[in-house]
């Protein structure tokens, strides 16, 4: 229902625009007066108590990004993940509602990210090791994130502090590739990538990364699913500026491999009040 109501207000949206477009007489309207004018036309009362209060969120994020791959039986079979890498996302808000005259409330947001690794992490036992071997994951996301937090800060303030946690609900696609190496039913791959981690076999780090090559089988991946997931949340905001430190996770399920992105990200954004 709510999915409908807002499908129906971007439709209002676009109409309403094109007929003030089209009337001289409103012609060289600013773009705040060209969104009053959205919502107080009679296309947008029925998205009006959702409309009220709502807000979209663009910005960079810098994002630490983490994808590791299972198979059936939950053995990992590779992880690519890298260090902070920026990338664009935006996100709708719903107006966020709290518990009485507390402090605690809760929200609901339609989140969009696209974020990367290049490099691929080897385990083994307590050690691990970053290592470009050629390989990469792109994620593109959509989710429905909804979060409960407290407020310091008067609520529906521009200047508050939060703290949260909410859960993610949404669609991922994945592409890239991968070398298995911790495929432990191949032998010749698994030792190829104790000798990186551990320093032995090989003199040369270029050897050893030669070998991890030469004996690991690589994948490749182009699909998509419905995942579920979960994440933890600070973030401030003073006026329409907002920075959030952002820990989430979705997993994934699809054919006879299972993936679990994680990121950890930094926000700066700009909000835009609807």
């Amino acid at each position: 229902m709510h999915t409908t109501r807002h499908l129906v207000f971007i439709l209002c949206t676009i109409y309403t625009t094109s007929v003030i477009a089209s009337d001289n007489d409103v012609r060289g309207l600013s773009c705040d007066e060209v969104l009053e004018v959205v919502k107080q036309s009679d296309c947008a009362e029925l998205a009006k108590p959702f409309l009220v209060g709502s807000h979209v969120v663009a910005g960079v994020s810098f994002n630490s990004l983490s994808v590791t791959i299972f198979n059936n039986n939950n053995d990992e079979l590779a992880t690519i993940s890298d260090r902070t890498l920026p990338s664009p996302f935006i996100s709708l808000n719903l107006k966020p509602s709290f518990f009485g005259h507390s402090n605690w409330g809760w929200g609901i947001g339609f989140n969009y990210s696209n974020t990367y690794a290049l490099e691929q992490k080897i385990k083994r036992s307590n050690k691990s090791k970053n290592v470009d071997l050629g390989t990469y994951i792109t994620t593109t996301m959509l989710a429905l994130t909804p979060n409960t937090f407290y407020q310091f800060g008067g609520q529906h303030s521009e200047r508050y502090f939060r703290i949260g946690v909410g859960a993610a609900l949404g669609y991922a696609h994945l592409r890239g590739t991968a070398y298995l190496t911790g495929d432990k039913s191949n032998t010749a791959c698994y030792e190829s990538g104790n000798n990186l981690v551990k320093n032995s076999g090989p003199e040369s780090t270029s050897q050893k990364i030669e070998a991890i090559k030469t004996n690991c089988h690589q994948d490749s991946y182009n699909q998509g699913g419905l995942g579920l997931g979960a994440n933890i949340f600070m973030q401030g905001q003073y006026q329409n500026w907002q920075v959030s430190l952002d820990a989430s996770n979705l997993l994934l399920t699809r054919n006879k491999q299972k993936f679990q992105p994680s990121t950890l990200s930094v926000q700066i954004a700009y909000v835009i009040p609807l």
